[in-house]
């Protein structure tokens, strides 16, 4: 029996390239049978606000927004290790390159064709099988990744004095022995800004298993001054840049003797400098920590999600209203009521 279809995008490989350049690179990187046509170019996404480069070093920064995210092969992301001769094909798309990385990008027309007519994709993409050292971390799914990710960056020294691969493998293990309900095999992203929402039990140091894989990784060498709540921090810079979102929550719980049904999400990154005792921002309004715009059939919903609740249903009327407004009209919903009387 088929897989079924369950989805649009997932991380991939990818190189960071200046939008002025796109045209070039995806040509060049075509004539070499390196980029991966399963997937779309996308906008670049990352953490940190900036694409790193040694390159770029002593020059002004350059941001995600100069950018776009090419799919690629792990053979492309390999060659960009390696100094091209002079006049080569690789030098056409290699001198384009400003970063490379993984994050969520959309499958291509052509990809989505074959998955509904046989499933998702379950064989390896051409050349990313397996790493350089042997590593089969193709078979991790885009969360898993992510916790490997920030454990091996846990390691302080890990450029100077690379990880042993077996190392590596146990962790890889580790990780995929993980149960679903701790690392679940996607995340909700909601919101036009595609805000992460961690369900209330999964990535949790609640969890002796995934608390234990990140003590390990924090104790690795004496001299380490990462925490584990440094740690949790890379895991959700990890997750918000491969899946190219701004904010990451987790979900709250709906306390049954409250007379007021609020929200309960909290904000796990960025961090937050001002809140309350329950975790929840001081400023709310346009522009706060917790503000978010969820757009539906053409109307756009905004809210603070740590104080407000937030219901994907009566999507029959959303819908209706969507196409009866027409443009530059303003609806003012004079209700605040329950089911048929919200909006």
């Amino acid at each position: 029996m088929s897989a079924a279809f369950d989805g649009t995008d997932e991380a991939t490989d990818v190189l960071f390239i200046r939008r002025r350049d796109t045209k070039t690179a995806k040509l060049a990187l075509e004539r070499a049978n390196l980029l991966d046509k399963e997937y779309r170019i996308s906008p670049a996404a990352s953490f940190d606000g900036r694409i790193a480069d040694d390159r770029l070093e002593g020059k002004p920064p350059l941001w995600p927004k100069d950018c776009v995210a090419v799919p690629v092969t792990l053979e492309c992301i390999n060659l960009t290790r390696t100094s091209p001769s002079e006049g080569s094909v690789q030098s056409d798309w290699k001198d384009l390159v400003v970063g490379h990385g993984r994050q969520v990008c959309p499958f291509s027309s052509a990809s989505l064709g074959r998955q509904r007519q046989g499933g998702r994709r379950r064989h390896p993409r051409k050349g990313s099988a397996t790493c350089s050292d042997g590593l089969n971390i193709n078979s991790l799914s885009t969360v898993q990744l992510a916790i490997f990710e920030a454990l091996v960056q846990c390691i302080p020294d890990e450029k100077e004095n690379p990880m042993e691969v077996s190392k590596r493998k146990e962790i890889v293990r580790d990780v995929q022995a993980l149960p679903l309900a701790v690392c679940p095999n996607k995340i909700e992203r909601m919101g036009d800004d595609h805000t992460l929402v961690i369900p209330r039990k999964a990535l949790t140091f609640d969890d002796e298993a995934f608390l234990g894989l990140f003590e390990r990784a924090v104790t690795e060498d004496v001299d380490s001054h990462v925490s584990l709540s440094d740690a949790l921090k890379l895991l959700w810079l990890k997750l918000a840049s491969m899946h190219g979102s701004s904010r990451v929550v987790r979900r709250g719980d709906i306390d049954p003797e409250s007379k007021v049904r609020e929200s309960g999400h909290r904000i796990l990154w960025p961090e937050i400098s001002e809140t309350s005792a329950e975790g929840v921002p001081i400023q709310t309004g346009p522009g706060s920590p917790g503000w978010i715009t969820v757009t539906e059939h053409g109307i756009k919903q905004s809210f603070d999600l740590t104080r407000v609740m937030f219901s994907r249903g009566n999507v029959t009327e959303k819908k209706r209203f969507g196409e009866l407004v027409k443009e530059g009209e303003v609806v003012l919903d004079m209700y605040a009521g329950r089911f048929g009387t919200a909006l």
